[in-house]
């Protein structure tokens, strides 16, 4: 749905088997947006099995990557067909409280989305952090809406960086000596 008109194309083994064609004009407040209905190949996909867990919690994610959207599922595998809809309106802030429900949390979600100067464009960010009474520090980390658990240069400089923002503001509180962890 794009410029008041819905279009569709049909695709097989990863390819379009017709052009994007305009299939009707849109109905006055008709919403926009991208439709995505997927059945899999199996000359391409040699197991068909869908585990639907798993798709949940991936659209789930998604919901909470991109705020404001919605992601509908419908399993049509089973009768009644099951139906879920994932949005989130506050993104990441919604993900570390869902993330965080069974820990003791020590403060409210701080949460930031910028965009920001990148060579010769602009590029989004989106961060959120709590402390909780957790021992242990759980960071996840997207690039692209992908998840990217092996990203230690990134975890190393997200750490340096509030370890860091956190010393200045104790050192001008007064909080810490000058000196203090050297």
């Amino acid at each position: 749905k794009r410029d008041g008109k819905l279009y569709q194309q049909s695709y097989q083994c990863g390819r379009p088997t017709s052009p994007v064609e305009e299939v009707r004009s849109l109905e006055a407040g008709e919403s926009t947006g991208t439709s995505i209905t997927f059945k899999p190949d199996a000359e391409i996909f040699p197991d068909l099995t869908f585990n639907l867990e798993h798709i949940q919690y991936r659209l789930a994610e998604l919901s909470y990557l991109f705020p404001g959207l919605d992601f509908p599922l419908a399993d049509e595998r089973v009768d009644p067909p099951i139906r879920q809809v994932f949005r989130s309106e506050e993104g990441l802030a919604d993900y570390l409280r869902f993330l965080n429900r069974d820990c003791g949390t020590l403060h409210d979600v701080i949460h930031a989305r910028r965009e920001i100067a990148c060579g010769d464009a602009n590029m989004d960010v989106d961060f959120a952090f709590q402390f909780t009474d957790r021992e242990d520090a759980r960071l996840w980390i997207y690039v692209n809406s992908i998840p990217a658990p092996g990203s230690e240069t990134i975890k190393d400089g997200l750490r340096w960086a509030v370890v860091s923002v956190l010393n200045k503001h104790y050192l001008v509180r007064k909080w810490l000596k000058a000196n203090w962890g050297q």
